[in-house]
């Protein structure tokens, strides 16, 4: 998990969320959309619980990487991923989950070098 503060300090909105999704994640890192529990692709988490805490927009995707690595059924091997961006005020939190931890840590420095 990752946490660093949106380009120049800027606000992060629901409309923002959804550029980055639309731009950066699934048309970009041609990442899958998915939804969850508190929104989905596009950050349409609500702003605001009952109590007046604040909620954080958040993204889902998924991808498939095929590596040239020929496993023992003689296809290429592939790694999944599973990412999830929240934005809160002008911070970012990414959380990057797959099978071998490098392909997790390359997966979020290219995400985090778009949005910081």
């Amino acid at each position: 998990m990752a946490t660093f503060p949106a380009r120049g300090g800027a606000a992060i909105d629901a409309a923002v969320m959804a550029d980055v999704a639309s731009r950066i994640l699934i048309g970009g890192l041609k990442l899958g959309a998915t939804t969850g529990e508190n929104g989905g692709s596009g950050g349409s988490a609500a702003d605001v619980t009952g109590d007046g805490l604040k909620v954080p927009l958040q993204t889902l995707g998924a991808a498939t990487f095929r590596t040239g690595t020929v496993g023992a059924n003689g296809q290429k091997a592939s790694v999944g991923v599973l990412v999830k961006l929240e934005a809160l005020n002008n911070t970012y939190r990414l959380s990057v989950r797959a099978v071998h931890g490098k392909i997790s840590l390359a997966f979020k420095n290219v995400v985090k070098a778009q949005l910081a």
